[in-house]
Formats: structure tokens, sequence, C-alpha cells
């Protein structure tokens, strides 16, 4: 990683990994009372967006929230990971991310990344600077996203705050393969157009995309400070 205003290069920042903690780490803390409560507020949030196939059936779990997958719905026990990771959910199943982290890493102070693309939990070390950071929130050391970190890929901790500021950097002109016009008149399946382009080119290269946003993030051409949510 380049230089940050002066600063010296960080180590890497952590990606939270959901698969190998699963089974001996965060099973036994599903039932705390603050990791219940983001799981049955995300529920009630998304109730309606169930899927037919898992009406009327018993537990409802957050995955049946989600997008049908390409290859079709799996069904899944209150055991399983997938069960967690309900597709395309990312700006809704955070505040879960935020909570089950926490338990691990609760000197840190989390917070949460979002952008049209998506939406990444981040721990910072409070009000210490580096790269990134959150002027006067802390530096990021390590970042908690349960739909990315697990079936997708080798994803880093990078790659996760890229895809969440893609939009934003692509939107400035910075990448010139992707032109947005904002329009006042776009219509919804218009601006999901947008962003599916927007998405690929992300998906297309992503680790060359993901050093290009993070150098315009050490360049301060965009800002974490902007994308901050404290819940």
């Amino acid at each position: 990683m380049s230089k940050t205003h002066g600063l010296m290069p960080t180590p890497s920042i952590e990606l939270f990994d959901w698969e190998a903690r699963w089974e001996s780490n965060i099973l036994p803390v599903l039932d705390r009372p603050k990791v219940k409560q983001s799981i049955e507020k995300y529920k009630k949030e998304r109730w309606k967006r169930r899927a037919p196939r898992f009406k009327g059936t018993s537990p409802c779990l957050p995955y049946q929230l989600g997008r049908e997958p390409d290859e079709g719905w799996k069904e899944y026990t209150a055991t399983e990971l997938r069960a967690y990771a309900p597709l395309r959910e990312c700006h809704w199943i955070h505040p879960f991310c935020k909570r089950v982290a926490e338990q691990f890493y609760p000197h840190l102070r989390w917070g949460v990344i979002r952008g049209d693309l998506h939406t990444t939990t981040v721990g910072c070390v409070p009000g210490e600077q580096g790269f990134p950071y959150f002027p006067g929130f802390g530096r990021v050391v390590v970042v908690s996203d349960i739909l990315l970190s697990c079936g997708v890929g080798d994803w880093t901790a990078e790659n996760c705050i890229a895809y969440a500021l893609f939009s934003k950097f692509c939107c400035e002109g910075l990448d010139e393969r992707v032109i947005i016009a904002r329009q006042e008149d776009a219509t919804y399946n218009e601006i999901l157009e947008i962003l599916s382009v927007i998405e690929e080119v992300f998906y297309l290269n992503v680790n060359s995309n993901t050093a290009k946003v993070m150098e315009a993030l050490s360049n301060g051409q965009l800002t974490l400070a902007e994308k901050v949510s404290r819940w």
C-alpha cells in the first residue's frame, strides 16, 4: 500500500473469517442478546421478502429473505453459516456482521461503509490515524462481511472496502470505462441497470479496481468519513 498523507503504509486489514470461525467461535455467540436482536431486527425489516417456498415453514432464517441463488434454493438449518448469509442483502444484514464481530473485538469502534453496490462493516482503533481511517473515528483494522468472506472466492478486506466505494469512484470520473448519468427522471430499473454495469466492471478485475479505489482513498480523492454511519 502506498503512503497516505505522509504516513507510512499500515499492515494489511484483517478480513474476519466467518467460515473458519463459524463452528468453534460464532455458533456459541448467536444466542447472545445483541447478536440475537440483530437477527430478529433483520427478519422483521425484510419479512415481506421471504421466498414463497418458505412461507408457512419454521424457522424463518435470514437466507430465506435474500434473493434466490442462480443454481436454485437449498435448505439450511439454524446451525449452518449459509443460513445467515442472505444473498444480495448487504445493506440490511450488516448490523448482524457488526454484532458478531464485536464479540471478539470489543476494543474496536464499529461503523459501516455504505455504497450503491455494497455495504460493509468495519472495526476501527479509536482515534488512531493511518490508512484507511475515519477522521475522529479511528483506523480500520478489521472488516466483518459475511457475504463477501464466504463463497465468492478469495476476497480481501480491501476488496470489500473498495467494492462499497466503487460506484462513488466511478461517479467522480476516476474510471473512464464507466460513465454514469444521474438523471432526475431515471426509473428504478434504469438505476439498477446502471449499477449492474458498474458491478460487472468491478468484478471483471477485482484486484486492479481495488488498487485504483484504494489509491484514490490514499490521495484524498475519496473519503471514508462520508460513508460512516454509527448505529
